[in-house]
């Protein structure tokens, strides 16, 4: 990156589970903020993300970073899972995380990661 970083978006579905789709999103707001992340992340619930055969799907994007798709994420209970992920997505070159074993659960939620765009 070339040190000005406007920080990243996780998009967490509100179709899969609308009836929590509130609660887990300030949940998971709580968690990023208190994990001190070294720029902003930005949470917001997004509709369908197309990973409807496993809810609930979640997403990590950054401008000149991968994007991520997660499915069958259990919000509540990958808190900290999600931080470390979003720990290493911030440490990893154009957000390609290597190695995955720091994601804890998450990895084994991963459905899709795109390339960065290079313009």
């Amino acid at each position: 990156m070339d040190g000005t970083d406007d920080g990243v978006v996780v998009r967490l579905c509100v179709t899969c589970a609308p009836e929590s789709g509130p609660a887990d999103l300030e949940r998971l707001r709580d968690s990023i903020m208190r994990a001190g992340l070294p720029v902003p992340v930005r949470v917001a619930g997004q509709g369908c993300l197309g990973a409807c055969g496993e809810p609930v799907a979640l997403s990590l994007q950054g401008h000149g970073r991968a994007t991520y798709l997660f499915s069958g994420v259990r919000p509540e209970e990958d808190l900290a899972d999600i931080a470390a992920t979003l720990r290493l997505y911030l440490d990893s070159p154009n957000g390609w995380i290597e190695d995955a074993r720091g994601c804890g659960r998450l990895r084994f939620c991963l459905t899709g990661r795109v390339p960065a765009l290079e313009v």
